[in-house]
């Protein structure tokens, strides 16, 4: 069901405001609405901070799901948060181009294997002594046509295409495709990958062990959210003759609460009833069972309005019989039942909200 709220104004000189929000966010009584749009630029430090530590989570979170159970590493707060963030940044950063840089020398390696390994910078020094060689793709009916002074080393043949050297005591020019020379021969090539997939997996080692900060990481994370949500609401209000004023949405059920912190803490407190121009927000709260419906609603991305009618229970029963009847085979019911429960006892350490598996548990059973 979605639990009625009422809208609160609570006023208090401006020195008393920080000390105010405090109060408030910590009894969890109100849902503020901003009077004006928060700005400024510790607000904007502390965003940045915030997308670093997004940054580093998703890292580290992908490191951990391919590592698996071989992670077991002691936790441990970092230093400098900020300084071990960067640092582990800073070395993704550094595999995303070794292994971009690897993926264009793959390619070139696939090219070069029919041409064999030899050294280009050989090529480059027969042309300062007036021996010049240049790589050609000739269609196999056109190679009677080459001119007897230029020597024809035939590589391979793919697809009626020769691939051939020309080599002469001139300069060639020839009305065929020309093969660039790369610019190391194809051992080095071959070298170099190896290197820098040797020098990318070091990477990734060094990133694994920087998986003992992932709880401190965001730990850190969780207090700079509850400080930028101050700051929000803090830059967010209102002010007026040395005055501050909040303004937002609590549960019907708090009010007596809020008045007894207004009289304790000297404030001006108005509370009323949502008008028909407000947009409350909505809080639903429901019996376990009807819980079981949270997924699809995330999954979804649906959430009923606050004068909307909630249908969560309806919804769920009729979600789950209709499940039933589309497979429609107690077979097929037991072999979903089967995986939920191989599912949830593989991934039960790593995620915290189970509802989805009991979700499935109601499916497979109807």
């Amino acid at each position: 069901m979605i639990v009625a709220m009422k809208k609160v104004a609570v006023i208090m000189e401006s020195k008393d405001a920080p000390s105010a929000i405090h109060a408030l966010r910590s009894e969890g009584l109100l849902h503020v609405e901003h009077a004006q749009p928060p700005k400024g630029k510790d607000l904007s430090l502390l965003h940045d901070d915030a997308a670093l530590l997004n940054q580093v989570s998703e890292i580290l979170s992908e490191t951990k799901n391919l590592a698996g159970s071989r992670v077991l590493l002691e936790q441990k707060s970092p230093a400098d948060w900020k300084a071990t963030a960067l640092h582990i940044i800073d070395l993704q950063k550094r595999i995303d181009r070794l292994l971009e840089y690897s993926r264009e020398l793959s390619k070139k390696i696939g090219d070069w294997q029919l041409w064999g390994d030899f050294d280009p910078e050989i090529i480059r020094e027969l042309a300062g002594k007036s021996v010049y060689v240049k790589l050609f793709a000739v269609p196999l009916k056109e190679l009677n046509n080459i001119p007897d002074s230029v020597v024809v080393e035939k590589v391979t043949v793919k697809k009626g295409i020769v691939y051939c050297a020309f080599v002469s005591r001139s300069k060639i020019e020839a009305p065929y495709k020309e093969i660039e020379l790369p610019k190391m021969s194809l051992g080095k090539m071959k070298e170099r990958l190896n290197e820098d997939m040797r020098v990318a997996d070091s990477l990734k080692e060094e990133i694994r062990r920087g998986l003992c900060y992932w709880q401190g990481l965001l730990e850190a994370k969780k207090n700079l959210d509850k400080e930028i949500e101050f700051l929000e609401v803090l830059n967010g209000r209102g002010e007026s003759f040395g005055f501050t004023f909040l303004a937002g949405y609590a549960p019907s059920e708090t009010e007596q609460a809020l008045i007894s912190l207004a009289k304790k803490e000297k404030w001006a407190i108005l509370i009323t009833d949502p008008a028909e121009e407000d947009n409350p927000p909505t809080l639903m709260r429901n019996p376990k069972w009807v819980n079981l419906i949270t997924p699809v609603y995330k999954l979804m991305e649906v959430v009923p309005g606050y004068r909307e009618l909630d249908v969560s229970p309806i919804f769920l029963l009729f979600l789950a019989l209709f499940f039933g009847m589309i497979i429609g085979d107690a077979g097929y019911g037991a072999v979903y039942f089967t995986l939920t429960f191989l599912a949830k006892r593989k991934l039960a350490g790593k995620v915290k909200d189970k509802t989805v598996f009991f979700l499935f548990y109601l499916f497979s059973s109807c």
